[in-house]
């Protein structure tokens, strides 16, 4: 957990005990990112934050230290770890994407997002065909290919979304993101990305979901989590996966 203030907190699910984490940077620690649900990836067990100046601290999670200290051009916007291999990608307010390699600590990559008026949020999808979405200071998505290398032209753009992207979550099998804006009540759109098309039928102006702080898929994708600004976290069940939780 991390605050406005100076600190980095976590907690003990299974105790209830929350303990103090020390961060090296003077400013809050922003953009929390934790490694990916896999058993074979060393970077299942870190997790990185944006720091001071572009700084990004890579960190253990067992031991809390941390292992290495990766620095952009320019102060950070955004931070994602890969599920497919042990990198991260990253992006600072130049609108610079970056692709960084865990375990030399160098930049594999580093490309303009040419269409972009300021990185808000990033997320990558754990399919087959890993794609990385780019949420915008303006409401829009470009959605960048990985494979076999980071591309720095939008293979899609969606601009349904007319504010700032806040929260960016692909569900399990990649089929589906959602893209929330806390800026507007009922801000929130889902995208098929097999045909790169938004959901008509949901949510509807009845659906209420105020203003979205905060979303997630369940890990098997069948259900979505709806955090908003009135304190409610709301549940939808995923019509597609009925048999999924």
């Amino acid at each position: 957990m991390t605050s406005t203030a100076s600190q980095l907190w976590g907690l003990d699910v299974s105790s209830g005990e929350s303990f103090e984490m020390r961060s090296p940077h003077r400013s809050a620690p922003r953009c929390l990112a934790m490694g990916p649900a896999s058993t074979t990836l060393q970077s299942s067990q870190m997790y990185g934050y944006l720091g001071d100046a572009g700084a990004i601290s890579l960190c253990d999670l067992k031991t809390k230290h941390t292992i290495r200290t990766f620095r952009m051009s320019s102060p950070g916007a955004a931070l994602v770890f890969s599920p497919h291999q042990a990198c991260l990608y990253s992006a600072d307010e130049e609108c610079n994407i970056y692709e960084w390699d865990i375990a030399s600590g160098r930049c594999r990559q580093k490309v303009k997002e040419p269409w972009s008026v300021g990185i808000r949020c990033l997320a990558i999808s754990a399919d087959g065909k890993p794609k990385l979405a780019v949420g915008s200071a303006t409401g829009n998505i470009d959605f960048l290919e990985l494979s076999p290398h980071l591309s720095g032209l939008p293979s899609h753009s969606i601009g349904n979304l007319t504010t700032r992207i806040d929260a960016l979550r692909f569900n399990t099998d990649g089929q589906i993101l959602a893209a929330a804006s806390r800026l507007k009540p009922g801000a929130l759109k889902l995208i098929h990305t097999g045909t790169m098309t938004v959901f008509q039928n949901w949510p509807t102006q009845r659906t209420p979901l105020n203003r979205v702080s905060a979303l997630d898929f369940s890990h098997h994708g069948g259900i979505l989590a709806i955090g908003n600004e009135t304190g409610r976290v709301l549940l939808f069940r995923l019509q597609s996966y009925m048999q999924s939780k």
